[in-house]
């Protein structure tokens, strides 16, 4: 397992957001493929786990990663109501054209997802979120790169609506 961010929310619990890797027998037999989910984890002030997981996503993890879109998450900001904002990539599976783009998403303080998005760049290559802050009118804050064209990268900002 491992992590990528960390945010502390106004109750003191502390959100941690992650991956679980691991190497997994393909359906076929033949072979290992590499297998990573990303992961949530809500902690209390003295440690105790409040919930772990994904929104969307039940426990164990997708038995191959070839079958299944991953998320990979970077950044988590909390809102003054306890709303979690997650930000990253998503990663399309094997077999379609391995495009990665930008992916947003808030969570419910119990971590249920309200919304996400997903935002595809200017030339719809591997585009990413790797950052985010909310503003003090709830409007989230977003930074990232974009390939617009093959290794060339781009910087962006944007403003989304609460």
């Amino acid at each position: 397992m491992g992590g990528s961010d960390v945010a502390v929310a106004a109750d003191g619990d502390v959100i941690v957001a992650g991956f679980f890797e691991d190497w997994v027998l393909q359906d076929d037999g033949s072979s290992f493929v590499p297998l990573a989910a990303p992961r949530l984890w809500r902690f209390t002030p003295g440690g105790t786990m409040v919930w772990d997981g994904w929104p969307g996503v039940e426990d164990p993890p997708p038995a191959t990663y070839d079958a299944y879109e991953t998320e990979v998450p970077y950044t988590i900001a909390i809102d003054g109501a306890g709303i979690v904002v997650l930000t990253g990539l998503l990663v399309a599976p094997h077999g379609v054209d391995r495009d990665v783009d930008i992916y947003v998403t808030k969570l419910s303080p119990e971590g249920h997802t309200l919304w996400e998005r997903t935002y595809p760049g200017i030339a719809n290559l591997y585009d990413s979120a790797r950052g985010v802050a909310v503003a003090p009118s709830g409007e989230l804050l977003v930074v990232g790169v974009e390939t617009v064209v093959f290794e060339e990268r781009d910087g962006w900002i944007a403003r989304l609506a609460p």
